[in-house]
């Protein structure tokens, strides 16, 4: 075999290499990006764990009794009450009182019962018991020391923290000098208490 045929041979087994070289660089090539696309890498997860959200409460607990009643009262008589106020909830708030005063006269009576039943003590929260010299009528007018607050209006006693108590006492007299005219008469004192998350002013 002369040398230009071999040489053209030679060229012609490269022109059949050169398909067959790129095929397989073609096959490895996918091959390659199949095989990228389902390795498996290291990964983690976590998460924050539940959140919970949880209303407070507000709940007040009064023990005791300040309606300080009596039935069948003579003057001269005394009677004394009290009551201890606890902020029994979940969140710290603020007190507020108000009285409530109703009067009911006996047939052809003519006397307001709360002008003849004298406060001769009362106490409440962060004061010392104290005699405020008033009857029963002038403190839900508040006329005098006490800041009872009347009939419709409420009186702030400050902020009372989760599992902080207060107490209010009175002493009640009925006047020795009172006269006829408040006999049969029947007089109702109440005292709302009343919780509040927010400072009304």
């Amino acid at each position: 075999m002369t040398d230009p045929q071999k040489i053209m041979r030679m060229i012609n087994m490269q022109k059949m290499k050169m398909p067959i070289i790129a095929s397989v660089i073609i096959i490895t090539l996918v091959a390659t990006g199949l095989l990228m696309g389902t390795l498996t890498y290291f990964s983690a997860t976590n998460s924050s764990g539940s959140n919970t959200f949880a209303a407070g409460t507000m709940e007040l607990l009064v023990t005791g009794d300040l309606g300080v009643g009596f039935d069948n009262m003579a003057p001269g008589d005394t009677v004394s009450g009290g009551i201890l106020v606890t902020n029994d909830g979940s969140l710290d708030g603020y007190l507020y009182g108000r009285a409530s005063y109703t009067i009911t006269y006996n047939p052809g009576g003519m006397g307001d019962l709360g002008e003849v039943l004298n406060v001769i003590s009362w106490k409440e929260p962060y004061l010392a018991a104290f005699n405020p010299g008033i009857n029963l009528r002038q403190l839900v007018d508040q006329v005098g020391p006490i800041t009872i607050g009347s009939t419709g209006e409420w009186m702030s006693y400050g902020s009372l923290p989760v599992g902080a108590s207060v107490n209010f006492a009175m002493t009640i007299q009925f006047a020795t000098g009172a006269g006829n005219e408040y006999q049969g008469d029947v007089l109702d004192f109440g005292f709302e208490l009343y919780l509040s998350q927010i400072n009304l002013g």
